[in-house]
């Protein structure tokens, strides 16, 4: 079985970044899309984590339109009223920046360079780690 989803949208919120309890950066949004046929949005909620989620979370606004790929996971919890619930989010393991460039996006890094971070995947910043 194979489980991917794929979503252009654009963000319905600022990026929250947050950490888990062992530690782990990740990073929350929603990104809102729309059919053109019809005039509804629906909404996904993403994850992102890692130095993905941290870039997203330091270049992304409510508004940016973005590329999304990864797989959809569930979230099943209990209301306060003992009402079983479940919630769906996408795992962002590729966040590709849509919108154009801004000026931060130009600023070098440590070594002089300009990293565009529009294309940044999990993997490529994986192989970042010296170990």
């Amino acid at each position: 079985m194979y489980n991917k989803v794929t979503i252009i949208g654009n963000l319905g919120r600022d990026p929250e970044a947050k950490q888990s309890g062992s530690g782990t950066d990740f990073s929350t949004f929603s990104v809102g899309t729309q059919n053109r046929s019809e005039d509804k949005t629906e909404w996904f909620n993403v994850v992102a984590f890692g130095k993905v989620g941290v870039a997203c979370s330091e270049y992304l606004k409510k508004g940016d339109k973005v590329f999304v790929e990864g797989p959809l996971r569930s979230n099943e919890w209990e209301d306060g009223e003992g009402l079983k619930r479940t919630s769906y989010s996408v795992t962002g393991n590729t966040v590709k920046f849509l919108s154009p460039k801004k000026e931060s996006f130009d600023r070098p890094d440590d070594n002089g360079q300009r990293e565009d971070p529009s294309s940044l995947t999990q993997s490529k910043l994986d192989k970042d780690i010296p170990f």
